[in-house]
């Protein structure tokens, strides 16, 4: 019977911890959409239905909400990574199991780019310390892994660390603009609609309609873009592709001329 009742947390504990989520939810959604400075506490309460005082109590206030809400995201990209860079497999492998991870990232944690490079473009003044170790760390787990394949002779003697930010860069870009990019294609699709609807009315009087509604999509800009957005998966498949096939050493080259090697 006393096991029993050790089970059920007291309705205090439960709201505590319902709270401290709600915060964290929609802190997340906000500080991703506005930025740090443009999400208030008032609106983040609101969203989260708690009362503004458990900011205080739950993180301290409002930079701790933010730090607790990144440290959350990054922790277990910090531990996946650092155990992939330590795993007994080629170097190769490890590059195609970050570029999973970072997949595996956007569908479970969909704000966190957003979140990181709204924070880096306005020069990182709220991630604070603990925050940038692990972000720290993360690039430290990637340079290993190809400072690991330079070493062995299998990867191009390129800068690890340029190449980090090369790969990183890239993928974070993609996943971050992930809202604008379907913004875009959204509008392709009307103007590409309202093209193809002035065709079918011009019938009979000649091609001149059809080529003022296609001359609109071109002074747009848009008539070159996909009518649907390009997937996750095959943005990192291609990504992955690209890369590994520029880092990869051909076979017989001994040309040690580039930039490698000297970031070890």
């Amino acid at each position: 019977m006393q096991d029993e009742v050790r089970k059920i947390d007291p309705p205090r504990l439960r709201d505590a911890a319902r709270s401290r989520q709600a915060l964290l939810d929609a802190g997340r959604r906000l500080f991703a959409d506005q930025g740090y400075a443009g999400a208030s506490v008032d609106a983040i309460c609101r969203e989260a239905g708690v009362n503004k005082a458990m900011v205080s109590y739950h993180f301290g206030g409002k930079a701790g909400l933010h730090g607790a809400i990144l440290i959350d995201l990054l922790d277990p990209i910090v531990a996946r990574l650092g155990e992939l860079a330590a795993a007994p497999i080629d170097p190769e492998a490890k590059l195609r199991g970050y570029f999973q991870l970072m997949l595996e990232l956007h569908r479970d944690r969909r704000r966190f780019p957003q979140m990181v490079l709204r924070e880096v473009l306005t020069g990182g003044d709220h991630l604070d310390r603990s925050v940038r170790v692990r972000i720290a760390a993360i690039f430290d787990a990637v340079r290993r892994m190809i400072q690991e394949g330079i070493d062995q002779g299998v990867f191009r003697p390129v800068d690890p660390f340029l190449s980090y930010l090369t790969i990183s860069g890239s993928l974070i870009f993609f996943f971050a603009t992930e809202t604008f990019r379907e913004r875009l294609i959204e509008e392709n699709r009307a103007l590409a609609a309202g093209a193809a609807g002035s065709a079918g009315s011009a019938g009979a009087a000649g091609s001149a309609g059809a080529a003022g509604a296609a001359g609109a999509v071109e002074s747009a800009g848009l008539a070159h873009l996909p009518l649907a957005p390009p997937s996750p998966e095959a943005f990192v498949a291609q990504a992955e592709t690209m890369f590994l096939s520029a880092l990869r050493r051909p076979p017989g080259d001994d040309d040690d001329s580039e930039l490698g090697r000297s970031r070890s």
